[in-house]
């Protein structure tokens, strides 16, 4: 019976995963729309000296530069900043720049203003690509302490890999067990 157990869980989700999905141009199946939130959070308020040991993507280890996600065409990048401690200030993204490599993006600089108001976060919808290309950007951003002053304006420069969400991969992550935090 334990052997069954992850088939019923398949047989359970493929019409949901029917809904959510389609077949791109070389008729694999694949997940429609993902939303990936990048967030960059500061302990503190960052200085150009201890930024890397106090700021990070919520990665367990790795440099900031280091940082990678995977995502594929129609996927929608929302970059985001907050300190721990919000009465400290704000950290406010300004804009994404194309550094190199493939740009999966429409423009080579995406604003904060594109919905017409500045609220620090950044948003982008993945365009174009092939499976393994790699966009290297640089993420602009701004701190503000509790005054409302900018403290900082520097640039990090992470990366976007494309990599296609199969059926496959959906269905292995929803049968691991969510109380397991390995």
């Amino acid at each position: 019976m334990k052997t069954l157990k992850p088939l019923y869980h398949l047989f359970y989700l493929l019409p949901f995963v029917a809904l959510l999905g389609k077949c791109d141009k070389d008729d694999n199946f694949v997940l429609d729309t993902k939303i990936h939130r990048i967030i960059l959070t500061c302990d503190t308020i960052p200085t150009k000296d201890n930024f890397n040991q106090v700021c990070n993507f919520g990665q367990k280890e790795g440099a900031n530069k280091e940082f990678t996600i995977d995502a594929w065409i129609g996927d929608v990048v929302i970059w985001e900043g907050e300190l721990s401690n919000p009465k400290e200030g704000k950290i406010r993204i300004d804009n994404i720049i194309y550094e190199s490599g493939t740009n999966i993006f429409k423009n080579k600089n995406i604003h904060d203003r594109q919905d017409g108001k500045e609220d620090g976060q950044v948003v982008a919808v993945v365009k174009q690509g092939k499976e393994k290309d790699q966009l290297k950007y640089k993420l602009r951003f701004t701190v503000y302490n509790s005054e409302n002053k900018p403290v900082i304006t520097d640039t990090i420069d992470p990366k976007i890999r494309m990599i296609r969400i199969s059926i496959k991969d959906s269905v292995e992550d929803s049968l691991e067990d969510p109380t397991d935090d390995n």
